[in-house]
């Protein structure tokens, strides 16, 4: 923390490290006291030439190991307290259904990212034909087109998968080098976000949660709305339009159906059940009120384009 003399007084600036998505990348930055979240987040997508700022989120873990999203409305310093150093992640909060058709070229890099990120970490599963297939896209994205003067032998030099095997790998090469020639970057990126925007656990980052009669579930959230599993098998899904209102108490979430109907959810704490209440509100406000104008706005510009 310092201080500066401004033509408003003395300013208090604290510092904070925001971690990127590319390759470990970061940026030692500054807010003032009187600063909020958004300010930061609008901060670090104009950083990133970003002009889609609605997909985002700036995620940091407390003193307590307890994940948190910065909450746009309120101000940094008073959510950080519990955090020191303060480090945030930049990170992808909503996952749009078709990443590949975004007109924000920035976008979908960052999201080709998060999604790397996702599969090496194991959070994006997928069986072994699709992790073959990813891979090969990868190393086209790598290495250009498979030149047998250069690439023999195992060449894959990086952990893609959580689960990577030796079969998997040259598979993957099989795939490089007879199905992917001539594909530019930006269209073997497209083909990823395809691929992996197709995928069940697409944008999933499972919680555990109890229904009002104690039964332990997993809950998905995604671009469709939430759905809840037991054991593996589906419970209860609820599509974004169907759901009037959420409401969050404690280590409660409540449901307000369009039907009259209400459903509950029990977290493990109170913390951990603000951080998946803040996925929800994220998913449900953008999907029920920006998801139809930013459709809009993508049908506009292939109007524009095609004149």
């Amino acid at each position: 923390m310092t201080t500066v003399v401004s033509k408003t007084g003395i300013e208090v600036l604290y510092p904070c490290t925001i971690h990127l998505l590319t390759n470990g990348a970061k940026v030692e930055c500054e807010y003032r006291s009187e600063q909020i979240g958004k300010d930061l987040l609008d901060y670090i997508c104009e950083y990133l030439n970003l002009e889609e700022k609605n997909f985002w989120g700036l995620r940091f873990v407390d003193v307590y190991e307890q994940r948190h999203w910065l909450e746009p409305n309120k101000l940094i310093r008073s959510q950080v307290k519990n955090s020191c150093p303060v480090h945030f992640h930049f990170r992808v909060k909503i996952y749009p259904p078709e990443p590949f058709k975004l007109f924000d070229e920035e976008a979908k890099y960052q999201i080709f990212m998060q999604l790397r990120f996702d599969l090496i970490s194991g959070r994006l599963k997928c069986g072994s034909t699709d992790s073959a297939m990813l891979i090969g896209l990868i190393l086209q994205y790598t290495y250009g087109d498979y030149d047998p003067t250069v690439h023999f032998g195992n060449y894959v030099q990086e952990k893609i998968l959580l689960n990577q095997t030796f079969n998997i790998e040259m598979r993957a090469i099989a795939v490089h080098k007879s199905h992917l020639r001539g594909l530019s970057m930006d269209q073997t990126q497209d083909l990823f976000l395809r691929m992996a925007s197709q995928l069940e656990t697409y944008g999933i980052d499972p919680h555990q949660v109890e229904d009002s009669y104690g039964n332990k579930l997993t809950l998905w959230i995604n671009h469709e709305g939430m759905k809840t599993y037991n054991k593996g098998e589906e419970v209860d899904k609820y599509e974004w339009m169907s759901i009037s209102d959420i409401d969050q108490e404690d280590k409660k979430i409540e449901l307000n159906l369009v039907s009259g109907d209400s459903v509950t959810l029990h977290c493990l704490t109170d913390s951990e059940c603000l951080y998946i209440f803040q996925e929800i509100q994220s998913y449900f406000s953008y999907f029920t009120t920006f998801g139809a104008h930013s459709t809009l706005g993508q049908i506009d510009n292939e109007i524009l384009k095609a004149k």
